[in-house]
């Protein structure tokens, strides 16, 4: 998960210099396949934490997660549009990178 998370803030620190359509579109894609390898272990996780024999349990977590993941994908760029229309896009981007690596860094030393 964390080497997923590293990736993905990589990926966006990529996509905020790309000079041109294919560097940037090319960024996006990694930044897509890092966000498979940051979800994985997520799920798989969740699924060792709710008890396998209370059905109430897997359907209760896994409906929270959608709620959280879809909530994520509507808000995420009302604030990202927000803040890269003030503070312009490169600086925006790698302002959200800046936030992805403080969490991979609180996600480590709570994993220690």
């Amino acid at each position: 998960m964390l080497a997923g998370l590293i990736l993905l803030a990589v990926t966006m620190v990529a996509v905020s210099v790309g000079g041109s359509m294919p560097a940037i579109a090319t960024s996006l894609c990694a930044a897509g396949l890092a966000s498979a390898f940051a979800l994985i272990p997520i799920l798989s996780r969740m699924a060792e934490l709710v008890s396998a024999s209370d059905e109430t349990s897997h359907s209760t977590a896994y409906s929270l997660l959608n709620f959280a993941l879809d909530t994520g994908m509507i808000v995420g760029p009302l604030l990202g549009g927000v803040l890269v229309s003030v503070l312009g896009f490169t600086t925006g981007i790698l302002g959200a990178s800046a936030v992805l690596f403080v969490g991979v860094w609180l996600s480590h030393a709570r994993l220690k």
